[in-house]
């Protein structure tokens, strides 16, 4: 297929050739920088003269018939001076289901890399689906091949078919410049005072770049697969009208405009303000070099900080400024920028930018060829260059386009939500421009109907008047010889645990106790701690949890300021109580267990109170919290419907019985049937300690708060 006799014995490359040469050194076999043609070709196709048209093509640019070398250490390229393309075709026309056996067949020929040394660099195939039906499919690898050389190629193409289709000649001129005359062009231009002064804007412009932190599904892995998908969207016209209008008025191009939406659309993602985007520019900026086919782009990083509390028209000449700015300097090649940084490096991560952006207008959609009805379509062979590549295509009616994506990093979904989020805010800045940005909704009308509706359909069914004690007594109705409370092996059943909270409640009614009277609680974390927590609730009374460890100070303070009328603690914490008005019921002395097991009568309502929480006092004084029945059972009746929570679960109680958690931790497995395993304080702050005591019971549900997980994260 290829004479190897080059033309020349040594062609340096661009640098943005150079750098796919580097790529392909550090991963060989990728497809990522692997390009399509697509286009279904209706009507008689002539088969020589397509031949012809290709062959023709082939001469005419040097690009085509590259290949590349490893010379002395560096990378030269080899040009072939002849080369005849193989088209290699298929015949699908008598195949049920022809035309998916195609597409699917041309997607995994796209993803087939290729061999920079041994080429050729362009692989061609044409199905046939019929008589008057074909598909041709045209492979190019990058280093060859941008977005202006397909329009180049498409355009030649057609005019050579249309051509020799009827017997005539070629008609078109010999190119002006080829690949190498850029790329000479290109290194000799950097050792002039322009460039030098361009690097130095670079230099300046991206010193203390920052990495944008994408709100990704997954890290970047350290291997990264190179996989990804594509997402498409449409954004109708009609309601962008205002702006173009407005694009008109600021002096920015349809490119600025969606740039700086896209802008406030990482800003809102992100919640950072300096944002590093890439783009992609043509090198083609000599009248002899606009119709050469090869690798002639350049990567521009547009820095944008987004100002604070801006309007989109004060965003917007901010992405002008930065948009022309960084135009006026894109001689430099990007390798360069690259080399001048020397950025922090991380495997799979791109060494500027994350996220790369691009509109263009809209390519053709159909033609004619002679005789052939001509409509491009896309091969898509599964890669992604970066964690996110947002490209658009501005045509008179709609706005249409869509994401490249990392699979690595990104859910469909993910970037679903993060399109539709960029269509919310374009429609909000074409109605008010001039309103603050902060002010712009981001979220869908669905969205908006989930969020303020669906997520807030909290309503619980629940037995109505019911108090908290009378939850659990039906459940030791049910359940009596199934283990409610314990700890380290001391365990009272459901039955047991109710019979001796009865015992107690009627003893405190006896010095007392009732409704609006506060009771102080002070007991190691225990099942007996259980039993005073349910005869409190059981006498009609309200407790007052009180942390033994707590300082003298806060603990007089609480007393003060609650006024129990009872004070239930053990011998061991007498000493560390201050000493206040409040009668002492010692648990493990007071004689209450002879006191009457019958369920004391019902004092309160569900409106009454269950119990009063101190704040920590970060304003320097605490706060008492009245929690009431209704409140608690309201809670946990929305948490029983959680996964996870089963009768026969064992769920451990972390919190001290001064924290608000605590109550939920102690309630909801007793309201479900299930077993509370009441931890000790020296398990509960250690991590080691805590993972080996939650392997030990199976617990089945836990509950904790950030700093609990934490402990069991660095624990290991």
């Amino acid at each position: 297929m290829m004479n190897e006799e080059p033309t020349a014995s040594r062609i340096p490359l661009s640098f943005a050739e150079e750098g796919l040469w580097f790529l392909d050194q550090l991963a060989p076999g990728s497809a990522a920088y692997n390009e399509s043609i697509g286009l279904r070709l209706r009507g008689p196709l002539d088969l020589p003269a397509l031949a012809a048209s290709l062959a023709e093509l082939v001469r005419r640019h040097e690009a085509l018939r590259t290949t590349y070398r490893t010379c002395e250490g560096a990378p030269e390229s080899i040009i072939a001076s002849a080369l005849q393309p193989a088209v290699h075709r298929v015949d699908l026309s008598g195949v049920s289901r022809g035309e998916e056996e195609e597409l699917r067949a041309l997607a995994a020929e796209a993803a087939v890399p290729f061999d920079l040394v041994r080429g050729p660099l362009l692989r061609i195939t044409l199905v046939r689906l019929a008589s008057d039906d074909h598909r041709l499919h045209l492979s190019i690898h990058h280093s060859i091949y941008d977005a202006a050389s397909r329009e180049i190629l498409l355009r030649e193409l057609g005019r050579l078919y249309a051509a020799f289709s009827s017997g005539c000649p070629s008609p078109l001129p010999p190119p002006l410049a080829q690949a190498r005359d850029s790329a000479r062009w290109q290194r000799e231009r950097q050792e002039s005072e322009e460039v030098a002064a361009q690097l130095a804007f670079w230099r300046d412009r991206l010193a203390g770049l920052p990495e944008i932190s994408l709100p990704a599904d997954r890290p970047s892995p350290s291997e990264p697969s190179g996989r990804g998908a594509r997402l498409a969207a449409a954004f109708p016209v009609r309601g962008l009208a205002p702006l173009g209008e407005l694009g008109r008025r600021q002096g920015t191009s349809p490119f600025m405009l969606l740039l700086a939406v896209f802008v406030e659309l990482l800003h809102r993602y992100t919640g950072e303000s300096d944002l590093p985007i890439g783009t992609t520019v043509s090198s083609r900026n000599r009248l002899d070099f606009e119709e050469i086919v090869g690798f002639l782009t350049n990567t521009l990083v547009l820095r944008t900080v987004r100002p604070a509390e801006a309007t989109f028209v004060e965003l917007l000449q901010q992405v002008r400024q930065v948009t022309l700015e960084a135009l006026a300097n894109q001689e430099v090649p990007f390798e360069r920028v690259v080399q001048e940084l020397p950025p922090r490096r991380r495997s799979g991560r791109h060494p500027l930018f994350q996220v790369m952006f691009m509109a263009q207008p809209v390519p053709w959609r159909e033609r004619r060829w002679g005789n052939l009805q001509v409509t491009p379509f896309e091969v898509y062979n599964g890669t992604a260059k970066f964690d996110l590549l947002v490209h658009f295509y501005l045509g008179e009616d709609v706005l249409t386009g869509g994401v490249e994506l990392s699979t690595d990093r990104f859910d469909h979904t993910t970037v679903q939500r993060l399109l539709a989020h960029f269509g919310r805010l374009l429609e909000g800045v074409a109605a008010a421009p001039e309103r603050p940005l902060a002010e712009l909704s981001l979220l869908t009308a669905g969205e908006c109907h989930q969020l303020l509706s669906e997520w807030n359909a909290t309503t619980v069914e629940r037995p109505s008047g019911t108090l908290l004690q009378e939850l659990f007594t039906a459940q030791a109705a049910r359940i009596p010889d199934r283990v409610a409370a314990g700890r380290h092996g001391e365990v009272l059943t459901y039955g047991t645990l109710d019979e001796r909270s009865n015992r107690l409640a009627n003893h405190l009614r006896g010095l007392g106790a009732g409704p609006a009277a506060r009771i102080g609680l002070a007991v190691e974390r225990s099942p007996e701690m259980a039993v005073a927590l349910l005869a409190i609730l059981k006498a009609g009374a309200a407790y007052v949890p009180l942390d033994p460890a707590d300082p003298a100070e806060r603990l007089a303070l609480l007393l003060a300021e609650a006024r129990p009328t009872l004070l239930v603690t053990e011998e061991p914490f007498l000493s560390r109580l201050p000493s206040s008005q409040a009668r002492i019921v010692c648990l493990d002395r007071d004689p209450w267990t002879a006191a009457s097991p019958d369920p004391p009568a019902r004092w309160t309502d569900e409106a009454g109170l269950a119990y009063v929480l101190y704040t920590s006092g970060s304003t320097g004084r605490p706060k008492g919290v009245e929690v009431s029945h209704r409140a608690v059972v309201n809670l946990l009746f929305s948490m029983a419907k959680r996964p996870g929570l089963a009768a026969e679960g064992v769920l451990p109680a972390l919190a001290t019985l001064s924290f608000d958690i605590a109550g939920l931790e102690i309630y909801l497995p007793l309201l479900v049937g299930a077993w509370v395993e009441l931890l000790a304080r020296e398990e509960a702050i250690d991590g080691r300690l805590l993972g080996a005591r939650l392997a030990a019971l199976g617990a089945s549900f836990v509950q904790a708060t950030p700093s609990g997980w934490r402990l069991l994260i660095e624990s290991g």
